[in-house]
């Protein structure tokens, strides 16, 4: 069975995007209740804690999508268009990883 575009981004926002985004919120709350640091600094922390899974997971979901039959150039254009990915780099990265 052939993956949707939707089926796709929906399954990129839900394991990338979304808890990104979580997680960016809560270190951020937690380190301005918890600690007496800089507001600019807790942000700068929570947003380094948010890339680090975003790096993570994005992996995943390109290598899951890939495992799913999807054309890497299909799935470059849906990243982009979903703001999943910014650069078809990290796409041809895995690919070639794959293969070896």
């Amino acid at each position: 069975m052939k993956l949707s575009d939707y089926e796709i981004a929906w399954k990129g926002q839900w394991w990338v995007n979304i808890p990104t985004t979580f997680i960016i919120i809560s270190v951020w709350y937690l380190l301005v209740c918890v600690t007496d640091w800089n507001v600019k600094l807790c942000i700068f922390i929570a947003c380094a804690f948010g890339w680090t899974y975003w790096e993570i997971i994005i992996d995943k979901w390109i290598s899951w999508a890939l495992k799913n039959d999807v054309d890497s150039a299909r799935l470059i254009k849906i990243g982009k268009r979903n703001l999943l990915l910014w650069s078809a780099f990290r796409v041809e990265r895995i690919v070639k990883k794959n293969k070896n």
